[in-house]
């Protein structure tokens, strides 16, 4: 008889799909659409920056294909990274408006995503690694205080435990809020020197009136009120200044710009790798490693008492 055990889920699970289709048993279509949705965004957001550089530098070369065979077009939107993404779409729509070449900008772009990328990459990596150190101090901290609270039957105010929680948190906090100043100190104004003098080569070689190059370029945007960059600034003024007046070629002087400017990027990344260090041990020492001492403190206190 024990094959009746046997045939009775069987005959259970076929009189239920006979009076339950599985039509029935599919979620809706909108709950599905949303779950995929879901999905998507959770996929794009755990991409890391270096993969959303080699995305946009395929874009690139999509593009450079569609040049070469004489058919430019943009069926989709671009992928999103940093400024690079806006700069690109500026410059197809310079190029449908005006007519403005691609095929070198293009080409330099893709350099510029490639050292971006790579140095994103790091960048990560260490952030992620310092978020891991703080975390990892955090969660040492509370298992000794756990501890040894229980293992001494020694009582510690909420006020007490509230402060160490507090501090751990606002170290968290200073060391991402300190990672955005680094990169806006190295990065901000470098970025957008970067852009305007690249955009200025490109669209001198359109042909178009002095006037609109400037207007469409807008290197007046640029800060010029001292600081770091405040000599590069007055040089290319300086050659705008020569390129209206006299009319004469600037190229080289520009390309030299460039270079000065991708070289200064270069020495940047370097040193915001290392202020990332200092600002991690920073945090370490101030927020976990002082409050960690200042309860070694305190238990001695108790127990001597």
């Amino acid at each position: 008889m024990t094959w009746i055990y046997y045939l009775v889920p069987i005959a259970l699970g076929l009189s239920f799909q006979h009076f339950f289709p599985a039509e029935w048993m599919r979620p809706p279509s909108f709950i599905s659409q949303g779950f995929r949705s879901v999905a998507l965004f959770a996929r794009k957001s755990l991409q890391g920056p270096e993969a959303k550089s080699q995305a946009l530098i395929k874009a690139i070369f999509d593009l450079e294909r569609q040049l070469q065979s004489g058919c430019l077009k943009q069926e989709k939107a671009l992928p999103e990274y940093k400024n690079y993404t806006a700069l690109l779409n500026n410059l197809l729509s310079s190029q449908r408006r005006f007519g403005v070449p691609l095929r070198d900008a293009l080409g330099q772009l893709r350099d510029f995503l490639r050292h971006e990328g790579r140095f994103s990459r790091k960048w990560e990596e260490q952030r992620s690694g310092g978020q891991f150190q703080l975390l990892l101090m955090s969660l040492i901290s509370w298992l000794f205080i756990k501890t040894s609270l229980s293992v001494l039957e020694i009582e510690m105010s909420w006020l007490g435990l509230s402060s160490i929680a507090a501090i751990h948190l606002s170290g968290f906090f200073v060391y991402r809020y300190g990672l955005v100043k680094i990169s806006t100190l190295f990065f901000g104004k470098l970025f957008i020197f970067q852009e305007v003098v690249f955009r200025f080569r490109i669209y001198r070689r359109s042909g178009l009136p002095t006037k609109v190059i400037l207007q469409e370029v807008a290197p007046g945007d640029l800060e010029t009120n001292g600081g770091s960059l405040h000599s590069l600034t007055d040089q290319l003024f300086e050659l705008i200044r020569q390129w209206r007046e006299s009319g004469v070629s600037i190229e080289e002087e520009l390309k030299g710009l460039e270079d000065e400017v991708s070289l200064r990027l270069e020495l940047n990344r370097d040193k915001a790798l290392k202020w990332e260090k200092g600002l991690r041990l920073l945090a370490l020492l101030l927020f976990f490693v002082i409050p960690y001492l200042g309860y070694l403190f305190f238990l001695l206190n108790s127990l001597s008492a």
